[in-house]
């Protein structure tokens, strides 16, 4: 997993202090931030396989009730694997 995301103007503390906690489930990726975190947009990159997994993006305040954010699926074409991204509108959570 590979989590990447700019820093805000004047932002110095290091990602790893504005992670809190992740887990991995066989079918999930679940990160919890030190505050809640806004994101406009997620990248996906097919597995080392060349699989290429469908992903539902959910936000939760409470870990409890999640709301989809978003979905990605494959958008590639006669064996080509290119990313997929989407861009939504703003959202600020603790936990996606």
């Amino acid at each position: 997993m590979v989590l990447a995301f700019p820093a805000a103007p004047g932002g110095e503390k290091p990602y790893r202090e504005l992670i809190r906690k992740t887990w991995r489930a066989r079918d999930s990726i679940r990160i919890e931030f030190a505050e809640p975190f806004e994101a406009r947009a997620v990248t996906v990159f097919p597995a080392f396989s060349g699989r290429f997994l469908n992903v539902a993006l959910e936000a939760s305040d409470d870990g409890v009730a999640h709301r989809r954010v978003t979905t990605v699926s494959n958008p590639g074409r006669h064996g080509i694997q290119p990313p997929g991204v989407r861009n939504f509108a703003p959202v600020r959570s603790r936990l996606v």
